[in-house]
């Protein structure tokens, strides 16, 4: 699919659009591969928001100011932080998409209250029948997909229970973690023209 193609896909599938403090901005979905390979879990993300970012992180660590600025060489080792955790796949490579059961609804995740511990955030959430299933993950922009019992959506939740003043969780019948997720940035912006003047003022 183009860019363009997948975002308008996204928005016919009335998916909602994760906010910059869940991780986005983004669209969660399932993805068929033109190849026939199915991937239960991807973000795709318009890819303006992402490269003025990075723009901005690299500018942080020529001035000394990032988050890698006590390295020795502080612009490689965010080049290497950004590689060694890259998982993506082209847009051109997605036949189609559908909904993705793993993705939490934000109406839901937008209720957790706060880390459990440093990078660890605990809380559960409950059906109509009582039935409380625990989820962990290490920060928000992990946790936007989780893995799920086979027999319970996330559309039969209906209570979310955060940890209590001992930071504990209520008696779970099972625990998850987030799951692993592929990114999809797509480039739906216009064309960059090359300003190439200057070879004409060498000719």
């Amino acid at each position: 699919m183009t860019p363009q193609a997948l975002l308008q896909a996204l928005k016919e599938l009335n998916i909602e659009e994760v906010p910059v403090e869940f991780g986005g901005p983004g669209f969660r979905c399932a993805a068929w591969l033109t190849d026939g390979t199915y991937l239960p879990c991807v973000f795709v993300q318009p890819i303006g928001w992402y490269a003025d970012r990075r723009v901005e992180l690299i500018k942080q660590e020529f001035q000394g100011d990032g988050g890698y600025r006590f390295y020795p060489n502080p612009l490689r080792e965010r080049i290497k932080g950004d590689l060694t955790w890259s998982c993506s796949i082209a847009a051109y490579y997605i036949e189609r998409v559908e909904p993705c059961r793993f993705a939490i609804p934000l109406s839901l995740l937008s209720q957790v209250r706060g880390e459990t511990a440093m990078s660890l955030w605990l809380f559960a959430l409950e059906t109509a029948e009582r039935r409380r299933v625990g989820f962990s993950g290490g920060h928000l922009a992990s946790m936007i997909f989780f893995d799920l019992p086979e027999d319970v959506e996330f559309s039969d939740f209906v209570t979310v229970r955060n940890v209590d003043r001992n930071k504990r969780l209520p008696k779970c019948e099972a625990n998850f973690r987030e799951r692993m997720f592929f990114n999809c940035f797509a480039d739906d912006e216009p064309p960059s023209q090359a300003d190439l003047s200057w070879l004409e003022a060498e000719t």
